[in-house]
Order: structure tokens, then sequence, then C-alpha cells
């Protein structure tokens, strides 16, 4: 049997996806995703996020190059993982990801864009009108409801009620999908990325283009196209020369591209094609973050992207031949988008991405060793509290040389919380969470103080930093900061002080970046530096 690589990591990863599902078709959680919840036992709520998975066993179920094709074995899990999505789903419509009465916007979103989509592929599901009224609550909840913040959970509602709208013949669905696309074309920046916790990512960016790619292929609403064009005009710009993409200089630090938009885009887009080519050797040689490096939670969420991305490459694969020509970091042309800040550096020595507005955290591929390096900035210790400069802050001085050669940035070095959960604030935690049950919107309140809490919070500090760079054949980096005030410091490597659930995940690029600890003349001086070449 011969597969593409789509498929390929997909089917791998299956038995960690079915291991994940209750399968005990008497049990009271049959069809359930969430290990934890029905096996473990160490959670008291599963995720609605995890009932995604429902669309990966469908997808498998209807294609007839694998050993899951129309087996009614599978086509009962695939109704168990229904059924139980619409058990857990709240009186109001939405549904939790991560605590109790939540009311989880992403969860509510994309779990109902995988459900809805499951239904459309499998229309003789015998549960079929039930799950359709769940369906229409969950899309009535979130009708009017937007996320300033995180822009990509928008185009999972935008593909989930459109499919809403195709189940029930319901205008209001179709009338919301047009409202949220007139919200895109409003936030987009003019450089062609969305905010995600007020600064470009570049993983996250391929989920908006993903969701909303979907959501023309099915509407063929033409007001999309100049939206998702300029998107992937910028992304295209963050596939690395080795085929890596993202990592520490995004707003989250994702280091994955989802698939299955580019797939679609490359039925019109010669640029899509190019990506898709690079992309499917990046998975094929593991140089991208795919769903085989991935927990459970993201290789069930992300799975059925695989899948999708596989159908259209095979469809387009017979009547469409590959686009010549090179992504922007085959090219030895120097780019700069003020808006994001990234300082794009091009020769044929290195290819350098550099985030000013992130402390000049910085990816730097070195085209003669073939090699990738990260330098997420500079971390620093005094007594029992850190410092990094690897935040994204509006508030950075940017200093440019007329040669452009040079880049001076100065700026507030942030604390680092590390949050750890303890039993006393699970206990106080959960109490305050069932308060949602009896208080109007307090749910929201407590979503938004926890968004803060883990996320969103920056300390900034007294304490200066400023680091320089000087971008030649070589790249020297000099890290300033207070004299004698910290105890230890590490330069560079690869950290990730904001939390994102979707990052830190292990490639060899941490084997090629390892940063070093600062000496003790270092802290007392104040001063750092070094050249990337020198790693």
């Amino acid at each position: 049997m011969t597969t593409d690589i789509y498929k390929k990591t997909i089917l791998n990863s299956l038995p960690r996806i079915l291991s994940n599902c209750d399968r005990n078709k008497y049990s009271s959680s049959f069809g359930c995703f969430d290990r934890n919840f029905w096996h473990y036992k160490i959670i008291d709520i599963p995720s609605a996020r995890l009932q995604e998975g429902v669309l990966t066993l469908a997808l498998l179920y209807l294609d007839s190059e694998n050993s899951f094709f129309q087996k009614d074995y599978v086509k009962k899990l695939i109704e168990g993982g229904l059924n139980f999505w619409l058990k857990i789903q709240g009186k109001e419509g939405s549904f939790n990801e991560w605590y109790p009465h939540e009311k989880s916007f992403v969860a509510t979103a994309f779990s109902s864009y995988a459900v809805s989509e499951t239904l459309i592929l499998l229309s003789d599901m015998e549960t079929k009108k039930e799950i359709i009224a769940g369906l229409k609550k969950a899309g009535d909840w979130l009708l009017g409801r937007r996320d300033n913040q995180a822009l990509n959970q928008n185009a999972g509602a935008l593909a989930a009620l459109y499919n809403i709208f195709l189940l029930t013949g319901e205008e209001k669905y179709e009338k919301e999908c047009q409202k949220l696309v007139e919200f895109f074309k409003k936030n987009q920046n003019e450089e062609g990325w969305f905010p995600e916790y007020g600064g470009a990512d570049i993983g996250y960016l391929s989920l908006t283009l993903d969701y909303m790619a979907k959501y023309y292929l099915k509407s063929k609403n033409r007001n999309v196209l100049p939206i998702l064009e300029k998107g992937l005009d910028f992304l295209s710009n963050f596939i690395h020369p080795d085929g890596s993409a993202g990592g520490i200089y995004g707003s989250r630090s994702t280091s994955y591209i989802i698939p299955s938009g580019i797939e679609i885009l490359a039925n019109f887009s010669s640029l899509a094609r190019m990506m898709s080519s690079v992309l499917q050797e990046s998975i094929k040689n593991n140089c991208i973050t795919h769903p085989e490096m991935m927990d459970d939670r993201y290789l069930i969420q992300n799975g059925y992207n695989y899948m999708e991305a596989s159908l259209q490459f095979k469809q387009r694969s017979s009547f469409n031949e590959e686009a010549a020509g090179n992504l922007p970091s085959f090219s030895f042309n120097d780019k700069h988008f003020p808006r994001a800040g990234f300082w794009i550096k091009s020769n044929p020595a290195f290819y350098c991405i550099i985030n000013y507005k992130k402390g000049g955290a910085v990816y730097c591929y070195d085209r003669l060793k073939k090699s990738n390096i990260y330098n997420s900035g500079i971390l620093l210790r005094r007594g029992e509290k850190s410092y990094s400069s690897s935040w994204i802050s509006e508030q950075n001085k940017i200093i440019f040389s007329q040669d452009n050669k040079n880049i001076l940035i100065k700026g507030r070095l942030q604390e680092a919380v590390g949050h750890r959960p303890t039993t006393f604030r699970f206990v106080v935690l959960r109490i305050l969470l069932g308060l949602g049950q009896f208080i109007p919107y307090f749910t929201v309140f407590m979503k938004s103080a926890l968004r803060n809490f883990l996320i969103s919070r920056k300390t900034a500090s007294s304490f200066y930093f400023e680091r320089s760079f000087h971008i030649d054949n070589n790249m020297l980096i000099k890290d300033r900061f207070p004299a004698g005030v910290f105890d230890k410091g590490y330069i560079g490597g690869i950290f990730e002080p904001a939390y994102t659930p979707s990052s830190r995940y292990f490639n060899n690029d941490f084997v090629n970046s390892p940063g070093k600890l600062m000496t003790e003349k270092e802290l007392i001086r104040g001063e750092a530096e070094y050249s990337l070449r020198g790693f």
C-alpha cells in the first residue's frame, strides 16, 4: 500500500489515538477520547476538544487505502464519540476544555467543527437528529462571540458555523459567517498576520488560514481570498531553508505548520504549492513539529487536519504540476515587518529572523553548516526570582544602523514566573469555578483572570537590558544588563518563559542550540559577547 506523508503520519500515530478512546460499548464514557478521564481517572471533567478524534476516524473510515475502510467497528466508535460529545455539552450549548463550568469558546468552536464535519461525511449516523440539535445549541452560543486575543479561535467558529448552516439550512449561521469574515478583514494586520496575544505567531497563523480555507472551499465566498493570500504571503517567509518553521521568535513560540489549508490553497496558488512541497519533505525528514512528535492531546486535535491535507493533496496531484521557484528563505533578500517586529537578514552565509519586539529572540540558519541555531535571549536569576528578555513588548526601543547591518534593542527584563498547581490553589479554583453555575458571566471573568495569570500578564522589572546584533558573514550578539546584580545567568538556547499549550515540543534544534551559562566575570561586568557560529 502506498500513501502520502500526511496520511502516513496519522497511520503511524493511530494506535495512540485509539488508545485514548474508551472502546467499551457498555461504558458510560464509551467514545470518550480523554484517557485521563475515563481510564486514569485523574481529572474530573473530559476535554471536549479531544472529541475531535471522531473526525480522524471518519476520514479513515471513508479512505479505501487503509484497514479501517468501512469497518462497522470503526463506525460504532465514531457514533460513540459523537454521542459522548453531546453528553458533555452544557445546557446553554457550550463545552469545557480545562475546567468545570468553563464555557470555553475554543472548545465549543473547534469540537463543533469536527462533529459537524463528521456528520456531513457520514450522513447516515443513527443519532444524527440529536447531534444536529446539539450543534444548533453550540452554534447559537457562538453567535456574536469573538476572541480578540487569539484570533485562530474565531476561524474555528467560522468553519463550524458554516457547517451548521449546511446541516440545518438556517440562514442565521451563514450570516454570522459573513460577519466573521468582516471581523478577520478588520483585524488582519497590513503585513498579513493576525494577533496572537499581542504579536504574530507562525503556527497559529497557519491554523487560522487553515479553517478559513475550509470555509472558502465550501462557501466560495471570494471576500475571503484576499485575506488568505495576504496571510499566506506572510507565512511563506517563516518556512526556514531546512524546512523547519516558526519557533521562539513567534509571539506564542509554536514550531508547526497546519497543512490542510495550504493544500486547499494550492489548488489556485503557486506559492501554496511550493510551500506544500517543502512541508511534505520537512515532515518526512522530521525537520518540523508534526503529530508524531506531539503529546496525545495535540495529536488528537491536529490529526484530522493531516487527513484532510492528504485528501486535498491526492485530489490536486492528479491534475496540478508542482510550482516552480523558491520560497523567500532560499533567496538573499532582506525583509522587514515592522508591525510584527520581524527583521529578516539573508545572505550566502545565514538566514536570520530577529523579533525585536520579543527582546531580540532570534532564529538563524547557517547555510554552510546546514544547521539551525536558536537564541531566546538572556535568562537571569536573582535570589528566588528569574528575569528574561524574551517577552513581547511594544515598549522596546529599536535603533537600526544606516547600513542595516546592526540593530540595538533596549528594554526592561520581565519577571519569569513559573506557576505550578498546589492542592490549595486547585481546591480554591474548583470552588470559584463552581460559582459559575449561579452567577451570570462569572465564568467569563474567571477565564479572563486565568488567561492573564498564565499567559498575558507581564511583570516588567526595574532592570534594563540591551541586546545588539551585527550581521555580516557572521552574527555577533552583545548583551548588556545591570552589573553585579544577578547570581546566575544563561545566554541563548531555547527557553520559552511565556505559557503556550502547543509549544515546547522537543526537536534536534535543542541539541544545536544549547546556550551556555554566564561566567562570574560576565555577571559582575553585566556584559556578554559571542558569535552564533561560536556555538
